[in-house]
């Protein structure tokens, strides 16, 4: 089993050379793709798709590669208006197309890619808040009022609510930094965006040292 890889520092990987292809981890769990004027944001089993073309901005928005919502944006200056709205959903809120937004909001994903390369130039490059590789004993980390992920070899358990109450729990097999199979049922294997977010909430919780209970869950007696 390979060792688990952790997202301590962001990386850019050149892809092949025909297709000019980038890859950015971040520290914030999240995974960019970069091939011209287009971006990928993958993070767990959600992706959001930017493509630009001149002065449109198209955002599509997948989860578990099922297509969710797809938003195209015509820019002003420093304003933009919705053009196309189309949600799998259900029917789109009326007066969405012709709505004015923010001029930041059709290049977030930009403005979030930005913000990971400067995380990154400013970071230490030794990680004093890496999670162990392997752990030969279970370790709990708190990344929430009622959220907590337990890492026990290459395993990591998932569990939503208070300790001592039913849980609901997912766990997960990890493959190193290249995929995670969810072995709670319905079985699935993720790819490295699912890898990158589980460590990223390890991380997160060992940064911050947030305290194992909270007002949402009561002390235990």
């Amino acid at each position: 089993m390979r060792s688990l890889q952790h997202a301590a520092l962001l990386v850019v990987i050149p892809m092949a050379a025909a297709t000019a292809q980038k890859t950015v981890v971040g520290m914030s769990g999240n995974l960019f793709r970069t091939h011209g004027d287009t971006i990928w944001l993958e993070r767990d089993s959600t992706t959001t798709r930017s493509v630009t073309h001149g002065d449109t901005v198209e955002h599509v928005t997948s989860i578990n590669d099922q297509p969710m919502a797809e938003l195209t944006y015509l820019v002003h200056g420093d304003s933009a208006v919705v053009i196309k709205a189309v949600n799998a959903r259900g029917p789109v809120p009326p007066g969405t197309v012709g709505r004015s937004v923010p001029r930041g909001l059709p290049s977030f994903l930009n403005t979030m890619l930005s913000t990971e390369l400067r995380a990154a130039s400013a970071a230490s490059q030794e990680d004093v808040f890496a999670p162990p590789v392997l752990p030969s004993e279970p370790r709990t980390y708190n990344v929430g009022p009622a959220i907590r992920l337990v890492q026990h070899r290459d395993t990591v358990a998932y569990i939503r609510g208070c300790e001592g109450a039913r849980a609901d729990t997912t766990k997960f097999l990890m493959f190193g930094a290249d995929s995670v199979k969810r072995l709670s049922q319905p079985e699935r294997t993720f790819g490295p965006a699912m890898s990158l977010s589980l460590t990223a909430q390890m991380r997160y919780s060992l940064m911050h040292d947030l305290p194992k209970a909270s007002a949402a869950c009561p002390a235990q007696r």
